[in-house]
């Protein structure tokens, strides 16, 4: 079985560990920077550039700022060179300088220039490369949003990278790889919404816990109806309301493999400190059910009583288990010396 939600926390990650990671993002960088120095730069007419996925920047430069570059690029030229990558389509996908692409359009719809002419400088790198150069140029620039890194693993991801492949190329522990490419598989709307900080990180972070794409918008449209901007242990508290821990007595009473053999799946939360796992509650229940009833009938075999049934809430004297049941016990039989004994504890 998974052990999960221990009471001690995680031990912090020492300074050791953390000029290690700082040590591989700065080679991983270096390596980039050295592999953009030895590239060649080449000049396209601006026909031959598109807009391309594998540009990890998800928020757009605005309108006013795309008028500001083509202004600067038509007093002065671009001064500093795209980054692309060369797409099946034959066009050359730009992954850092979209807002420079844009102006330079801005530039050919005014007659300004010609689409076909050879104007704008580009540094075309391997498509495998063309991800990780993206995030480096675009975190340089400005610091990305945790909804464009995000895309940007998952992206990796797609194109076969594991997470600690991820890690290695980018200068991440495969840790934060795999919380990033758990934030990557939410519903769309919710990712689209935290790239608008209409939702916060860590309530994305809690999100992750729903099963489905339609559940994890339910419970945010549910939330946000009641308590417009609800608190993280809040949207926990409802994401988690038809799961149930491992360490509940229960799940351990099933036992994992039966779980599992039962078609359960368990949900880690990655972003716990106790990193919490949870399994289907009405599977685990119904499963108990069946382990009980089966235990009642051996129970009633062995020991000859004429009915035995299980349940799962404690029996009370009153209510309808006063109606149903009987509650009595015999007077104890003692003998002389365990009659005194008795009155000496009571004493």
């Amino acid at each position: 079985m998974v052990a999960t939600n221990t009471t001690a926390k995680k031990p912090a990650r020492t300074t050791r560990q953390t000029k290690s990671a700082e040590k591989i993002a700065q080679s991983t960088e270096q390596k980039l920077v050295q592999l953009l120095a030895d590239t060649p730069v080449q000049i396209f007419p601006y026909s031959r550039l598109s807009h391309t996925d594998l540009n990890t920047r998800i928020i757009p430069h605005t309108d006013q700022e795309v008028e500001e570059m083509a202004d600067s690029i038509q007093a002065m030229g671009i001064l500093q060179n795209l980054i692309g990558a060369e797409l099946p389509d034959g066009t050359i996908g730009i992954v850092g300088g979209e807002g420079r692409r844009r102006g330079t359009g801005i530039l050919v719809m005014r007659g300004v220039l010609d689409a076909d002419t050879p104007f704008v400088p580009v540094k075309v790198l391997p498509v495998e490369m063309a991800v990780a150069a993206s995030m480096i140029e675009n975190g340089r620039r400005k610091n990305m949003h945790p909804a464009e890194q995000i895309i940007g693993f998952r992206t990796l991801q797609q194109e076969g990278k594991t997470a600690s492949q991820i890690g290695a190329l980018m200068g991440y522990h495969p840790r934060h790889v795999q919380r990033c490419l758990k934030l990557a598989n939410l519903a769309p709307s919710l990712l689209d919404a935290l790239a608008r900080d209409e939702i916060s990180l860590e309530q994305c972070e809690v999100l992750t816990l729903a099963d489905t794409h339609e559940r994890q918008e339910q419970v945010w449209k549910e939330a946000v109806e009641q308590w417009r901007d609800p608190a993280v242990q809040t949207l926990r508290k409802m994401v988690t309301d038809d799961k149930m821990a491992i360490s509940h007595p229960m799940f351990e009473y099933v036992g994992e493999e039966a779980y599992t053999a039962a078609g359960g799946t368990l949900t880690a939360d990655l972003f716990s400190d106790k990193d919490s796992t949870f399994a289907d509650a009405a599977l685990v229940k119904s499963l108990l059910a069946g382990k009980l009833t089966v235990l009642a009938a051996r129970v009633k075999q062995e020991q000859g009583w004429g009915w035995a049934e299980f349940r799962m809430t404690e029996l009370r004297a009153s209510g309808e288990d006063g109606e149903q049941y009987r509650f009595a016990m015999p007077k104890a039989v003692l003998t002389e010396e365990e009659q005194k004994r008795v009155s000496e504890l009571e004493e």
